[in-house]
């Protein structure tokens, strides 16, 4: 079991989710009532931020981890991968800008912490 949580900051809304029944399929998992299903969704160009909680502290400095940084990288994501970037001593936040829509799965490890994965939907970005 991981030693952090992980979760989006900034750059990100939470959806609910429905799977609705068409004509010639049924619903297949739906949640109980009062209790939806939830997700991120991201439209493109948007910076999305993700930070690891340590010990209660979220976002913490690498000197504080003592010697046990993050890495980050996709597990899922449409075409090639946008870049991930980290503030010197953050390894802790990781921020990326999606180009194109689909699914990401943003992944971070932690030696002898293990990994955590965090889902979030891209979607085109509507007009105003």
């Amino acid at each position: 079991m991981a030693d952090f949580t992980l979760r989006p900051t900034s750059g990100v809304t939470v959806v609910d989710w429905f799977d609705e029944a068409t004509g010639a399929h049924a619903s297949r998992l739906n949640a109980e009532e009062g209790f939806p299903h939830r997700n991120y969704q991201a439209p493109i160009g948007t910076a999305i931020v993700v930070k690891a909680t340590v010990g209660g502290v979220e976002g913490e400095i690498d000197s504080n981890l003592g010697g046990r940084l993050f890495l980050h990288w996709f597990t899922e994501h449409p075409t090639s991968p946008p870049a991930i970037t980290s503030g010197v001593g953050f390894s802790s936040v990781a921020t990326f800008i999606p180009t194109i829509a689909g699914n990401y799965l943003l992944t971070f490890y932690r030696a002898g912490g293990g990994s955590v994965s965090v889902p979030i939907e891209v979607v085109p970005a509507v007009a105003p």
